[in-house]
């Protein structure tokens, strides 16, 4: 499987960017600990963040789900036979 390098959202690129700007900042200062609650603010919204699932997953869930009910609703209405069972097994 490969992998694909996932891209920063606009949080994640401002939280880089508050980041940036603390390393040029005096750490007694007092813009210093007014950047750093910001930043903790952003970390908290970044954590509390939803994630949701991909519409690619979603569409592979449905079909799976609806292939699963023809297969039931057609066990149910046709009786599988011995030799049917046995081609099933074979593909």
């Amino acid at each position: 499987m490969l992998f694909t390098k996932k891209e920063k959202t606009d949080l994640e690129k401002e939280i880089d960017e508050v980041q940036k700007t603390l390393k040029s900042i005096n750490p007694y200062s007092e813009e210093y600990g007014i950047i750093v609650s910001n930043l903790e603010k952003l970390y908290k919204l970044k954590n509390g963040e939803k994630r949701f699932v991909s519409p690619d997953t979603i569409a592979t869930m449905v079909t799976n789900l609806l292939g699963i009910g023809l297969i039931l609703g057609f066990e149910r209405l046709n009786v599988i036979t011995s030799k049917a069972l046995g081609m099933v097994r074979r593909v």
